[in-house]
């Protein structure tokens, strides 16, 4: 790419991002607290492995009762969880890589006057997956078979490493885990052409039922408890300017996710 080409891909990527990162996302939660993890990552096509390190912060204002309604906090209530998430993958063999992550929570909460900072580990991810299906040409569309994507298949077993409403803990403020093992099953399917990529995934989870006897500190008889099986949506579009000669290039992309936990 010519310098100007260069510099006109850097004129459209520092608006685009300064829009994405200022733009008011919103999302309304079924839950302010715990559940700390997150997703094991995937190494691309021939690469030999993968480790990446990301941030994530989120902020909660509400919550919903037993009926349904969404209702506000209390006044000059603030609510927040941070998690820096450590994760990676490995290939070991053509087709199969072993994935995992660990996330460390920070929790960073004040609610009817009471404020509480606590820290952790969240729930870790370990998965593997299979590469079943590779795509065919991502740089011209000469017949039907150049339409065909990548398919990879994989499970993915939920620790319950972090703090859970199970342990020794006085309040749901100082979770930074759900308590339970979860079984997921995977599947993603991604398409690129030329500089466009498109990414489908599915997941269906299962989580393992066990004998709980405290709650939020407190002693309580013992009894069976089991989350709901989880299941989720997410797809992806994504477009890479390529900024020079040696490979460098800058990914913007947008997506969509939808879950739904019993």
């Amino acid at each position: 790419m010519s310098g100007r080409g260069a510099r006109g891909a850097w004129y459209l990527a520092a608006p685009a991002a300064a829009l994405l990162a200022l733009a008011p996302w919103r999302a309304q939660a079924a839950s302010c607290c715990g559940g700390g993890g997150g997703a094991a990552p995937l190494a691309g096509r021939g690469e030999a492995g993968l480790l990446d390190l990301t941030l994530a912060a989120e902020r909660y204002d509400g919550y919903w009762d037993l009926d349904g309604v969404h209702k506000p906090d209390p006044p000059g209530s603030s609510l927040a969880q941070y998690r820096l998430l450590a994760s990676g993958a490995l290939r070991v063999a053509e087709r199969w890589q072993v994935t995992g992550a660990l996330p460390l929570v920070f929790n960073d909460n004040r609610y009817g006057g009471i404020s509480s900072q606590t820290h952790g580990l969240g729930d870790a991810v370990v998965g593997l997956f299979w590469e079943t299906l590779d795509q065919r040409s991502a740089w011209r569309l000469a017949s039907a078979a150049d339409l065909v994507p990548a398919l990879t298949a994989g499970a993915t077993l939920t620790l319950p490493t972090g703090i859970s409403p199970y342990d020794d803990v006085s309040s749901s403020f100082d979770v930074t885990g759900r308590g339970f093992y979860r079984l997921d099953g995977l599947v993603n399917v991604d398409k690129g052409y030329r500089a466009w990529s498109l990414s489908l995934s599915l997941g269906y989870g299962i989580a393992f039922e066990r004998w709980v006897n405290r709650s939020y500190g407190g002693w309580v008889p013992p009894v069976q408890k089991k989350l709901g099986n989880r299941a989720s949506v997410g797809g992806t579009v994504a477009y890479r300017l390529f900024l020079g000669t040696g490979g460098q290039a800058l990914a913007l992309g947008a997506g969509l996710a939808w879950a739904h936990e019993a």
